[in-house]
């Protein structure tokens, strides 16, 4: 009896068993452990980031009997059940799905090799792309074609309609953003929604922008494209600029000014103008390309396009855009070598245009090109705007409700200077307006490869560049004031990617300063480089402000690195070098070679070069690693080497007559002031014996100009105890809001030396007083950057002298940077926008 009760509840336990075990094998639900990548990854992909819809999407679709991989096949019978099932289709969780399938519908079409791509480029098979179809097999493919086209926009303009309904829901739909707003409800952030349905939208009017120009030639849709534009708008628009008048029809410079109007016809009408063989068209239409719902393609859709009413963005629409070479979305590009991207987070989508007459200086271009431009004497020739314009744009449906909004067939392109517009109103709200500001200067900087050309120029006696260019980073903006760069030898503007990309990432200094960078050739001797450069600058304010009224006229900083700096003091000064050069003249022995030199040269042009006129444009200079009294480097045996290498070009040389250039290779010009001013290459005259030195070594500022110092020092031993004298200082990262200019007083400053020493520790103090009575030869005698020494660098007078240590390049260090910043938010609240503006 015990045997078969203990067998009998053996056999229960071990049914129970089986049916747990059972039980445990048909559940559908399975834990698995994942990091918190996956997760993020898993909550914010969608359609735009990945091949399938988002996981919310997706869960919707389930729960409407909907599987996800179903819906994009039978597209137009998914929309009906999605309407059937959901039981609010204006929630914002229903306009989000939409937006989101209407962009997959989309990007599957564009999937379609005999699709988009095909209209984006030409077949692969060379001979298949010349061999010219039939009639009927053109027109075949272009009614196909055009199907498909108006297939991918209409699903595009609708997932942009219902993101932009989502992501402005609260003004086109108030009773129900006021109803939720009664109920208590604690505050959210941005939701994941909020920011997968921001990429749809901005995903979509990326596309549809880039359809609209890859179509601009026609060749594949029928759309009356109506212009506005004609020169005497663009004329109006430099009007406006230089004046502040209005267009008769009230639009002001920088405003948006309607240029293109795109009207697409219903597509059954669009392929009735083309061909009365219906059958030849339906035959065409594959199952993939009449998914799109009948409203869509029964009404008539306009797009209007609008750009800023400024000069360089008008002057291309009168070839219908043609000019423009290449139009990329920043989002699509990575740039290496930037220490930062300057971005302005916001509404919209950042391009930048690349034009096709835009100047490309490779090393590669220069050897091919005839450079009969680069070298004019016209300096108008030789100012280059800049090719790649930044842009950011909207697509904003018409109406002012949802309902409105989500029928509308008429859409508005506003294409944006992001520069001169930081906000746009839509629906009555301000939104910040998205921008990449690195972008156009990235793709400048690498298509010219500066850094290269520099080496060439200096190197190549071929006649490459002699003469000075100006590079405008930006368009011309008569309102921000204007920062001038000039490089040092061998170099480039690529010397200065640091300080421009940070001023663009300094959201106050972007707003406030443009940027001018000049590459002029360092083989060429540094006087005539100075009255080239100078002539360059001015023609460069006159062209773009005749009459001077301009706040970026006015107030203009210039920041010069070695050369440059030796080059930038004499743009700001007024002296008289003609005295002092007839007596440096009347020293030499050599009457017959004197004589000789005198004849040769246009005695009213050598004046020119020796009468320095300041800029008057200019009021603050600052000078990095200047050799203003030359230095021993460019004597030493590895750089004379070096020298003689370095040759002025063919085209320079051969503007004197006779023989004189034979003469100056035997080095009997080097001692002769007037010969070695022009037969020296810019190289040789920065050693501290050449004859340029002799003439400038002391040369005086204008009295009116503000002017700092950044030295290198490349001894770590000597800056230290600098720094513990304090008698240097290093840059902090906050930026002083004293106006004065003694607040950036940095480097040697004896009296603060006495004033301190009252505070310093014995030691400390005996130290400071043995040196205070010799410091300047202290110092002139050991702190170098390796090239320059401080004796050489350092001026009298300067608003500030900051020591850095480091070595010569020392304009690419943050601490250079950051001081180069702290100095021009000085000059900022010295001379602040408003007050310019009222002058």
């Amino acid at each position: 009896m015990q045997k078969k009760f203990i067998v009998a509840r053996l056999t229960l336990n071990l049914a129970l068993t089986a049916g747990l075990l059972t039980a445990v094998g048909c559940s559908t639900v399975s834990v698995d452990k994942k990091n918190s990548s996956q997760t993020i990854v898993k909550k914010r992909s969608n359609v735009v980031t990945t091949n399938a819809l988002s996981s919310k999407s997706a869960s919707v679709l389930v729960s409407i009997g909907v599987p996800a991989r179903e819906c994009l096949p039978k597209f137009d019978e998914c929309l009906q059940k999605i309407d059937a099932g959901l039981f609010n289709k204006d929630s914002k969780e229903a306009l989000a799905l939409y937006a989101e399938l209407y962009l997959a519908k989309a990007k599957e079409i564009s999937a379609l090799e005999d699709c988009v791509e095909k209209i984006l480029r030409p077949p692969i098979d060379t001979y298949y792309a010349n061999a010219p179809n039939t009639p009927e097999q053109e027109q075949q493919r272009i009614s196909y074609l055009r199907q498909c086209n108006t297939d991918y926009r209409n699903n595009l303009l609708s997932a942009i309609k219902y993101s932009y309904a989502y992501l402005f829901y609260n003004q086109l739909n108030p009773e129900a953003a006021n109803t939720a707003n009664m109920a208590v409800k604690p505050n959210n952030l941005p939701s994941n929604l909020d920011i997968q349905t921001q990429d749809v939208y901005e995903a979509a009017s990326d596309a549809l922008i880039k359809q609209l120009y890859s179509n601009k030639d026609h060749s594949q849709q029928i759309a009356k494209m109506t212009s506005f534009i004609n020169s005497d708008l663009i004329d109006d628009a430099k009007l406006s600029m230089n004046t502040g008048a209005q267009y008769a029809n009230g639009i002001k410079y920088g405003d948006q000014i309607k240029v293109l109007n795109f009207t697409f016809p219903p597509i059954e009408q669009d392929l009735n103008t083309d061909t009365d063989n219906q059958d030849l068209k339906r035959t065409q239409q594959t199952d993939s390309t009449k998914q799109l719902s009948k409203d869509l393609n029964s009404v008539e859709t306009s797009i209007d396009l609008y750009l800023p009413n400024e000069p360089e963005y008008l002057q291309n629409t009168t070839r219908y855009n043609k000019s423009i070479d290449k139009l990329y979305a920043s989002h699509d590009l990575s740039f290496s070598g930037l220490n930062t991207i300057s971005e302005r987070e916001g509404f919209g989508i950042s391009y930048v245009t690349l034009f096709d007459d835009r100047l490309n200086t490779s090393v590669t271009n220069l050897i091919k090109s005839d450079n009969k431009t680069l070298n004019s004497e016209d300096p108008l020739d030789r100012i280059h705007l800049t090719g790649n314009l930044l842009l950011t744009g909207i697509i904003l449906p018409a109406g002012n409700t949802l309902d409105e909004v989500l029928n509308s067939q008429h859409f508005d392109i506003k294409m944006y200077n992001p520069h001169h517009v930081k906000s746009v109103d839509i629906l009555g709200e301000p939104y910040y307006l998205a921008a990449n500001f690195s972008a156009s200067y990235g793709i400048w900087l690498s298509e010219n490869r500066l850094n290269n050309v520099g080496y060439f120029s200096l190197l190549s006696k071929q006649q490459t560049l002699t003469l000075p260019q100006l590079f405008m980073l930006e368009p011309y903006d008569p309102n921000k004031r204007v920062i001038i760069m000039l490089h040092g030898l061998a170099s480039s503007p690529e010397t200065w990617v640091s300080i421009t990309n940070d001023i663009s990432n300094d959201t106050k200094l972007r707003d406030n300063y443009q940027v001018w960078q000049i590459f002029y050739p360092t083989n060429i001797p540094i006087l005539e480089n100075r009255y080239r450069i100078q002539q360059l600058i001015e023609t460069t304010y006159h062209m773009n402000d005749p009459e001077g009224v301009h706040p970026a006229s006015h107030n203009s900083v210039l920041i010069g690195h070695s050369m440059g700096g030796v080059i930038g003091r004499m743009l700001v000064s007024n002296e008289n070098l003609e005295e002092k050069f007839n007596t440096l003249n009347t020293q030499q022995n050599n009457l017959r070679l004197n004589k000789l030199l005198e004849d040769q040269f246009d005695k009213s042009k050598v004046k020119n070069r020796l009468h320095l006129h300041q800029l008057q444009s200019v009021d603050t200079a600052v000078f990095i690693s200047a050799p203003f009294r030359g230095t021993d480097f460019a004597d030493r045996w590895f750089t004379q080497l070096l020298r003689r290498v370095v040759q002025l070009p063919i085209g320079f040389a051969q503007t004197i007559r006779g023989n004189l250039a034979s003469i100056a290779t035997e080095g009997e010009l080097a001692a002769n002031p007037l010969g070695a001013l022009y037969f020296e290459n810019g190289a040789s005259q920065l050693s501290d014996k050449s004859s340029f030195m002799q003439l400038t070594a002391d040369l005086p500022i204008a009295d009116n100009v503000t002017y700092h110092s950044i030295i290198a020092n490349r001894d770590s031993d000597l800056y230290n105890g600098l720094l513990k004298l304090n008698i240097a200082s290093t840059p902090t990262t906050s930026l002083s809001n004293n106006d004065e200019a003694q607040a950036l007083k940095a480097g040697v400053n004896l009296n603060e030396m006495e004033a301190n020493k009252a505070s310093l520790d014995p030691d400390k103090a005996k130290a400071l007083e043995d040196i205070k009575s010799n410091i300047s030869q202290t110092l002139s005698t050991a702190s170098s950057d390796g090239i320059v020494p401080y004796s050489s660098s350092h001026l009298e007078g300067a608003a500030s002298e900051t020591i850095i240590s480091g070595g010569h390049s020392i304009q690419e260090t943050p601490e250079a940077v950051l001081t180069l910043r702290k100095i021009l938010h000085q000059h900022l609240r010295q001379h602040p926008p408003q007050q310019r503006q009222q002058n």
